[in-house]
């Protein structure tokens, strides 16, 4: 659309409403090896000023304001109202019990010397039992897991532990991160294709762990929204476009959405 055009009045959507970010913040990390533990200890690195975020788009990233002649930039935390990193509480599941100092020693992704200048946090994150199947994951074999037998106690289980670690900690928001390994890629399944068979599949012990991840909803309905660092089946067949319960005219939304929606996950935006 050039500049001349002349654009009928409401035809535009409205901005939508970002929630200034205030509180703490639960980062709740899904595994505690190496991408986890560098995780907490760059983010702690920062923050007891040993480090500079070279390289973060949430630090030190920009976006170009208007034409590229005028030369207008500004900072992304400047323009979104986005968590300081002081704001930020790290809470962890693992199927191995060492804490982060141990884990991320032996993960030998950071050289120790940095290990060792944030090694007092680190020593105070310890893992929750996890939710662990080593039919997903074949080279991972830990102690460190949960007992219950259907992925509907397991759901209620990790629910409990979201709510104890947000409640302690005066959490006003969480975010979910998956740091665990990649999970072996299996076949299509019913269970990924509606509402109603990811229920379903919570009665069962047949599916990846990993669906229960979009299920927990801790105090008030606050459950966080959710990133992934590594592929799995579950993600990308839940990932693929349907029409959401709750969507903007036009607008189309994942089945992840309207899962979440059904379990409070996140909050899907109203027409």
């Amino acid at each position: 659309m050039s500049s001349g055009e002349h654009v009928p009045q409401g035809s535009l959507p409205s901005p939508p409403q970002i929630t200034p970010a205030d509180g703490r913040l639960a980062v709740l990390c899904v595994g505690l090896g190496a991408v986890g533990t560098t995780l907490i200890a760059g983010v702690e690195s920062i923050r007891s000023g040993s480090d500079q975020p070279i390289g973060s788009l949430s630090q030190l990233g920009t976006v170009r304001l208007g034409r590229r002649d005028e030369q207008r930039v500004a900072r992304i935390g400047d323009l979104v109202p986005l968590a300081s990193l002081h704001q930020l509480d790290f809470c962890a599941w693992d199927p191995f019990p060492d804490d982060a100092f141990v884990a991320a020693s032996r993960a030998g992704v950071l050289d120790q010397p940095s290990i060792e200048r944030v090694g007092a946090y680190l020593r105070t994150v310890r893992p929750l039992p996890a939710v662990f199947d080593p039919s997903y994951v074949s080279q991972v074999h830990g102690d460190n897991t949960r007992p219950e037998d259907t992925h509907r106690q397991r759901v209620e289980a990790i629910r409990a532990d979201i709510m104890t670690f947000m409640e302690a900690k005066g959490s006003a928001r969480g975010v979910m991160v998956w740091c665990g390994s990649t999970e072996a890629l299996l076949p299509d399944h019913e269970a990924y294709h509606s509402l109603e068979a990811f229920e379903a599949a919570l009665d069962r012990r047949d599916r990846s762990p990993r669906l229960l991840l979009l299920s927990p909803r801790p105090p008030s309905g606050l459950l966080p929204r959710s990133a992934s660092g590594a592929p799995a089946l579950s993600t990308a067949r839940l990932g693929r476009p349907r029409r959401a319960a709750r969507r903007r005219p036009g607008r189309r939304a994942t089945l992840s959405a309207r899962i979440s929606t059904v379990f409070g996950m996140v909050e899907v935006p109203a027409s």
